[in-house]
C-alpha cells in the first residue's frame, strides 16, 4: 500500500495497492473506510503483541479487501480479493505467508495516516 490518502469529509482513504502473489500481479487503487481501519489497527496492535488474531481492510460497501491473519507461532497470512465490475469483469483472490515482523512496520503506517 503506497499513496494513501485521507478522503476530504475524513470517512475513508484511497491508496495504490500492488499484490505480487506468486505468478499473479495487480496494481491498482485500493478504497478502505475509517471505521475498518479503526477496526485493523486494534487487531495488528494486539497481533503485534503475539496475540493470534485477524485484520482487515475494506470499504463498507465495497467487496474489495485485504486481510492479515497471524495464528500462534506468529506466521501471518496476508489474503485478499479485488473486482473490476465492467462489461467483462474479473476478479482476484490471493493469498502468501510471512511473519510477524511485518506487523510492526504496517501499524505504525496505519496508525499515522489515522492519528491514532
Amino acid at each position: 500500500m503506497s499513496n494513501i490518502e485521507r478522503f476530504t469529509d475524513g470517512s475513508g482513504y484511497a491508496c495504490t495497492l500492488a499484490v505480487k502473489s506468486g505468478e499473479f500481479s495487480c496494481t491498482r487503487r485500493f478504497y478502505f473506510d475509517d471505521r475498518y481501519l479503526a477496526n485493523a489497527i486494534d487487531a495488528l496492535r494486539t497481533m503485534n503483541q503475539g496475540v493470534p488474531g485477524e485484520a482487515t481492510l475494506r470499504g463498507h460497501w465495497d467487496e474489495d479487501e485485504v486481510k492479515l491473519a497471524m495464528n500462534r507461532l506468529g506466521h501471518v497470512v496476508v489474503s485478499g480479493q479485488l473486482f473490476e465490475h465492467s462489461e467483462l469483469s474479473q476478479s482476484l483472490k490471493f493469498a502468501f505467508r510471512t511473519d510477524q515482523t511485518v506487523l510492526g512496520p504496517f501499524l505504525h503506517e496505519l496508525a499515522a495516516i489515522r492519528g491514532a
